[in-house]
């Protein structure tokens, strides 16, 4: 492969040097800062020999190369005219509007409490569910309902914990002062209407925290800057006791006094006006924002949105305007991608194209349609759109609603059970058939570009021109990660779903160590110690990657024990990675176990097995 004029290639189609303010890479792709990136066409830069795919993601221009990076990235870097390549993500950090960085804290802050609440909420579901045959005055329903609501009634402390994270503060006083707004005496305060309630001669305006995002956000922002202010000020030899002593008498009055109306009130207009909504306007609302919601997706941008949904999920009238629009367009997502599958006559596409439909529209995990399939054919998300549109205003005509917090999808389709309107668990149910038939039909009816199999039949006669196709018998791949086993096709990334880069398996991990599943040679560890290439005795390519977009962390939370070119045995610890830092800075830690030479190779198959262990096969390579 000719690198130099690939590079030259693609920087042409990115607009020349004068367009790139920055480059880095990682392990698989080239990350640029441009100028302008709305003049590049997408399609064409996938067309370039060695490119497998292209990502925008903010203010980045992601090009997918696999392996080969490096070679590509010196290339490039002799073109470009960026004094230093400026590092993308400083760049993008400086460029940032104040809406985007308010984005950026809020999804920060509530990406490690997803977990907790979908749990929470699968509980909330089996509840609803029991609900129709037992009666909830039970005990037993009665201790049920607790479990489910405890998440969402405490979420402001969890969040608050994350949120201080992400400020840089102390957490467990930034939960502690907002857990005084859920204090039972303080709630009982708060309810009681026959006083007037003063701190300190202030009055103190009445309201609800369970449930609320805003003020527990805010407060471990305010206390970011008091624990600043209290470490000044105090002697040396008292700080072990007088400064959370200090903080906590500081910030408290504060959270009840200022943030926690701003916040609740905020909250409660946000409610107030998506629940005053009227019909007519609601439909075209809902039209819209199924329509788009896609687009807002990626950007980011639907993280801000749990400030209306999770408080519009305690109020008996249900949510409305999110989780229905979510689940039309998960389910118009998948239902292209099966149209794809229905439809083209590429056999790579068609089980790729299938097999994210089926994801999306049971699991509600879109990822791999959008960026794998129904952006890059462009047509098939044109449909999607359209039809999410059209169902979006019929949910919105018949006042669809979410009573449950999940990731909308058939599997999750219990979270509409309202027990005050039989029909509303119907209606998401006919809603999710209409657009999956809609999006097929019109799918198929604007067709799309159905790619020809000629850059495989190109790739494969490089291979075959550049390697000598290597027949072995089967080998197996030990586990370089402790954790749980995920397919590879079910990773949140599209990159890795769908087999980009080669074949291989996904780990959640539960021990932050990566150790050599083999003899070999390291071809490349990452700066950043997030990623390590490694080259088997017999020849077998492997990629480890710890966490998705990791990158981004710049090294914090990894180490590493090993260098370029050096030589490793089975067993030998690679990389220390921080599971809770990765998840706290609101980042995936599934790691990623890939043969990038899978051409090479007749099969590589995944384990079946639900675990994985040092040292236990993973992958059978054939």
């Amino acid at each position: 492969m000719n690198y130099k004029s690939n590079a030259e290639a693609l920087l042409e189609e990115l607009g020349g040097d004068s367009n790139v303010k920055g480059l880095v890479h990682c392990m698989t792709r080239l990350r640029f800062n441009l100028e302008d990136d709305s003049i590049v066409d997408d399609n064409k830069v996938r067309n370039i020999a060695g490119v497998s795919g292209v990502v925008r993601q903010g203010n980045q221009y992601q090009v997918i190369i696999g392996k080969n990076v490096v070679k590509f990235y010196d290339e490039v870097k002799k073109l470009v005219n960026v004094d230093g390549l400026t590092n993308t993500d400083n760049a993008q950090a400086k460029k940032k509007s104040v809406l985007e960085r308010i984005i950026d804290i809020i999804a920060g802050s509530m990406m490690p409490v997803i977990p907790a609440l979908i749990g929470a909420g699968m509980v909330k579901i089996l509840y609803l569910i029991l609900g129709f045959f037992v009666s909830t005055d039970s005990t037993s329903m009665k201790l049920l309902g607790a479990i489910g609501d405890a998440a969402f009634y405490f979420m402001p402390i969890l969040i608050s914990y994350a949120a201080a994270k992400r400020f840089n503060t102390n957490a467990p006083l930034v939960a502690v002062v907002t857990a005084v707004l859920l204090h039972p005496d303080f709630v009982a305060l708060m309810g009681d209407d026959s006083q007037k309630l003063l701190f300190l001669g202030v009055p103190v305006i009445s309201a609800h925290y369970g449930s609320t995002v805003i003020p527990a956000i805010l407060n471990a922002w305010v206390i970011s800057y008091i624990e600043k202010f209290v470490d000044r000020i105090t002697p040396n030899i008292t700080k072990g006791f007088l400064n959370p002593a200090l903080i906590i008498l500081i910030s408290a009055p504060i959270a009840f006094l200022l943030l926690g109306p701003l916040g609740a009130i905020f909250g409660k207009y946000l409610v107030y006006v998506i629940s005053s909504i009227p019909d007519s306007f609601h439909i075209i609302v809902m039209v819209v924002l199924s329509a788009i919601m896609p687009f807002i997706v990626m950007t980011g941008m639907h993280w801000a949105f749990l400030t209306i949904t999770i408080p519009a999920l305690a109020i008996p009238g249900g949510e409305m305007l999110i989780i229905p629009a979510m689940l039309v367009i998960n389910m118009a997502q998948g239902a292209a991608c099966i149209g794809v599958g229905i439809k083209t006559k590429n056999n790579a596409l068609k089980q790729k194209s299938l097999a994210a439909g089926f994801t999306a529209i049971f699991a509600g995990l879109t990822e791999p349609c959008m960026y794998g399939v129904n952006l890059p054919l462009k047509k098939p998300m044109l449909a999607a759109c359209i039809a999410s549109g059209i169902t979006g205003g019929i949910v919105g005509a018949f006042k669809l609603s979410a009573h449950g917090f999940g990731i909308a999808s058939l599997v999750a389709m219990p979270i509409f059970i309202d027990h005050s309107n039989n029909l509303n668990l119907i209606l998401a149910c006919v809603a999710a058939v209409i657009v999956i038939v809609l999006t097929i039909l019109l799918t198929l009816f604007l067709g799309f570009e159905d790619p020809v199999d000629e850059n495989a039949k190109e790739l494969k006669k490089d291979v075959l021109q550049d390697k000598k196709v290597v027949a072995v018998e089967m080998k197996n791949i030990t586990s370089p990660v402790e954790g749980e086993i995920i397919a590879l096709g079910d990773v949140s990334d599209a990159t890795f779903a769908n087999q980009i880069l080669g074949k291989g398996i996904g780990i959640h991990p539960t021990v932050g160590k990566v150790i050599s599943p083999f003899d070999g040679d390291v071809l490349s560890i990452f700066t950043t110690n997030h990623a390590i290439g490694l080259k088997s005795l017999d020849g077998i390519e492997l990629l480890i990657h710890v966490g998705l977009d990791t990158v981004q962390l710049d090294g914090n939370g990894f180490k590493a024990f090993i260098k370029n070119g050096d030589k490793v045995k089975k067993g030998d610890l690679l990389i220390e990675f921080d599971i809770d830092y990765i998840k706290s800075e609101g980042y995936d830690p599934t790691t990623i176990v890939i043969v990038t030479n899978t051409e090479e190779y007749q099969d590589v198959s995944a384990s079946m097995d639900s675990k994985a262990v040092f040292n236990s096969n993973i992958l059978a390579i054939a």
